[in-house]
C-alpha cells in the first residue's frame, strides 16, 4: 500500500484564521493522506493555519497504519511525501516502525557537492545541444539528524531555464536512480489532484463555522464525497475516452433536467430520452 501524505492551504478569515508565513496569509491548514491506487483519502485533519506542514504527521500516521496493519496483516506500506516531510523527525520515526519512504529532501552545501559533477555534465550537453537535459544520480548520505545512513537521489536538469537540482530521501537502496524519482513525482499527479479536486469539485474549502468541530465534520464530509464520486468514476471510466474528474461528473452525469411530477403514492421524474448524460445516469442508478 503506497500512502501519499501532503498539506494545503484553506484561506479564509475571521477569528480561527491564523497567519501563515509561507502561504503569506490567513488560513487553515489541513493535513491529507491518501492511497495511491485508488485515490481515496484515508485523513484529513483540520490544522491552525500557524502550523507547519509536517504538524501531527506522526499522530496522523500511526492511526492510519495501525488500521491498515489490522486489516491487512503482513501488508507492506510505502509513504511518500514532498520536502516539507523530509525532517529528522519523521524520518527516524519511519526507520523506527519499519514503513519504508520516499520523501523529498531539501537541499544543502553537502548534497549538492555530491552532484556538482553531474551538474557539469548537465550544463555542457544543454550548452551543446540547445535541448533540455536530464539526469540522475544517487548516493549514501547521513544528515546530523539523522540515526541512520540513507539512499539520497538527485535530479539534476536544464530545461533553458538555467540548472534545476532537485533530492528525494529513501529508505529504499534504488537499483535505478530514475525509476525511483519518477516514482517519487507520481505523488504530486496523485494528491495534488485529489486535493484540487475536493476543493473544486466538492467544495471542502466552504469551512464558514466559528468552531473547529463542525468545519472538521466538513473536511470529512468532503473525503467521504470523494470516495463516492470515485466509485462512480470506477463504473464510467471504461466506456470514456478519458477518466473524468469529479466536476465533470457532477455536471453531465449527475445534474440532469428532469421533470417530477408528484402524486399521493409517488414521485414520477420523468428524463429526456435525447439528453445523451441520461444513459450514464441510468449506468450510475444501475450499479
Amino acid at each position: 500500500v503506497v500512502l501519499h501524505v501532503d498539506s494545503t492551504e484553506e484561506r479564509c478569515s475571521g477569528q480561527l484564521a491564523l497567519f501563515n508565513g509561507y502561504y503569506q496569509d490567513h488560513c487553515f491548514h489541513p493535513l491529507v493522506v491518501t492511497e495511491e491506487r485508488t485515490s481515496f483519502p484515508l485523513a484529513l485533519i483540520f490544522r491552525d493555519g500557524n502550523v507547519s506542514s509536517a504538524h501531527r504527521v506522526r499522530s496522523v500516521l500511526k492511526r492510519v497504519l495501525r488500521w491498515l496493519r489490522e486489516e491487512i496483516p503482513g501488508v507492506k506500506i510505502v509513504l511518500k511525501g514532498d520536502c516539507a516531510f523530509g525532517i529528522a523527525d519523521l524520518v527516524n520515526w519511519l526507520d523506527e516502525i519499519q514503513v519504508d519512504y520516499i520523501l523529498g529532501l531539501s537541499g544543502n552545501a553537502v548534497v549538492e557537492k555530491a552532484v556538482v559533477g553531474l551538474a557539469s555534465v548537465v550544463l555542457a550537453t544543454h550548452q551543446e545541444t540547445k535541448l533540455p537535459v536530464q539526469r540522475f544520480c544517487s548516493f549514501s548520505y547521513r544528515a546530523q539528524t539523522w540515526e541512520n545512513m540513507h539512499a539520497v537521489v538527485a535530479k539534476v536538469e536544464h530545461t533553458g531555464k538555467g540548472l534545476n537540482q532537485r533530492f528525494v530521501v529513501s529508505s529504499m537502496h534504488p537499483e535505478d536512480s530514475e525509476t525511483l524519482y519518477v516514482s517519487y513525482h507520481t505523488r504530486a499527479k496523485g494528491i495534488e489532484a485529489v486535493i484540487e479536486q475536493m476543493k473544486n469539485g466538492l467544495r471542502m474549502d466552504k469551512t464558514a463555522c466559528h468552531q473547529k468541530l463542525p468545519n472538521q465534520m466538513r473536511y470529512l464530509e468532503s473525503a467521504l464525497a470523494l470516495i463516492l464520486h470515485l466509485k462512480i468514476i470506477e463504473v464510467v471510466e471504461k466506456d470514456l475516452p478519458h477518466r473524468p474528474t469529479v466536476q465533470s461528473v457532477i455536471q453531465k452525469m449527475l445534474k440532469i433536467g428532469a421533470i417530477v411530477t408528484r402524486s399521493v403514492r409517488r414521485f414520477l421524474i420523468e428524463l429526456s430520452s435525447v439528453d445523451p448524460n441520461t444513459f450514464w445516469l441510468m449506468r450510475i442508478l444501475a450499479t
